[in-house]
């Protein structure tokens, strides 16, 4: 029993400086923002960003998402607008384990990549729903 503890108590440093990394590579991009033209390559930023925080603060990834979100859409940028949904229900699902906002993004998500014939986006977002039904022990779905 002793050593399996010792294990998980070792491994908390290596977290804590994971976690730091990850802040200082979102704060770098962050600070990109200002700068950047409203395009596309914005609403990917947008969205890298709100990825990056499902893990270590997905209300922050939620939000920026929702940038992300309203900017592919005021762009008129329909795979910008889709991706966007996919990653704020990776910030419910995986960061806050609020699997009905997540399920609710990823049928948006799968949804808008169907009707634009991008399989491969509608197969990544078919496996995190899968993910979603596991962790919920809905194997059958």
């Amino acid at each position: 029993m002793f050593f399996p503890l010792l294990l998980i108590a070792g491994n908390i440093p290596l977290l804590s400086v994971a976690q730091k990394q990850g802040q200082e590579r979102i704060d770098s991009l962050i600070q990109l923002l200002p700068s950047m033209a409203e395009d596309s390559n914005k609403v990917k930023m947008l969205e890298e960003i709100s990825y990056s925080y499902y893990s270590i603060a997905p209300d922050e990834g939620v939000n920026y998402g929702r940038a992300s979100l309203e900017l592919a859409q005021r762009l008129g940028w329909k795979n910008g607008v889709a991706q966007a949904y996919n990653t704020i229900g990776i910030n419910y699902g995986y960061g806050k384990s609020d699997h009905a906002n997540a399920l609710d993004n990823y049928l948006k998500a799968l949804s808008m990549f169907e009707q634009s014939g991008n399989r491969k986006q509608a197969a990544s977002v078919l496996n995190n729903i899968g993910s979603l039904y596991d962790e919920q022990g809905e194997d059958r779905k």
